[in-house]
């Protein structure tokens, strides 16, 4: 993989919030940050790719630019989020089936679509933002959730199926998880 400064970094959910911190950050450490979102408000400054992580054809065409344009990807941040908070009894079922779009499947539709590359590169890391909610639920906030639980889960399962030499964590959970099924070390 390229030394820090180098790296070609794909953030998803970057016009605000964590997203944004982190965008800035890694910019001014040299980084090349592709920041892929619905909006551009407030990423002045900074590679701006629109898309809707929810749709994958968009997804693909984002990740394609960002190949085209600077070689390679190094690093994927699923950072895309919509939380809703609401009674659980309140809730209905578009809006957490619409949290699960964005914060679920928006993460599976660009680990699909940047592993390819990253098979080639034989390396790169996968970064999905999760929570400690997804373990220990909050009320008002069920749909959320439940989503970083799937995402906690798939990068366990992705951290144990992905071959070692290409790279890819997914999480401190996932990397701790991945040493736990490889069992006792001396």
């Amino acid at each position: 993989m390229a030394a820090a400064k180098d790296q070609v970094v794909v953030l998803t959910g970057a016009n605000s919030g964590i997203g944004l911190a982190l965008a800035r950050a890694l910019h001014a450490e040299g980084r090349r940050v592709a920041c892929v979102d619905i909006a551009a408000d407030h990423l002045t400054g900074l590679r701006f790719i629109a898309c809707d992580v929810t749709v994958p054809a968009e997804v693909e065409a984002a990740v394609e630019t960002v190949v085209r344009d600077w070689g390679r990807i190094d690093v994927l941040v699923n950072n895309a989020c919509l939380a809703v908070f609401a009674p659980l009894e309140e809730r209905d079922l578009a809006t957490t089936r619409r949290e699960f779009e964005v914060d679920f499947y928006g993460y599976l539709h660009l680990i699909a679509a940047v592993v390819p590359h990253m098979k080639r590169q034989v390396g790169g890391v996968i970064h999905n933002v999760g929570s400690t909610v997804g373990s220990t639920g909050v009320a008002g906030l069920s749909g959320y959730a439940s989503t970083k639980g799937a995402i906690e889960a798939i990068g366990v399962l992705l951290a144990r199926l992905v071959p070692r030499p290409m790279g890819a964590f997914l999480s401190a959970r996932a990397a701790a998880a991945r040493r736990a099924a490889s069992g006792p070390t001396a």
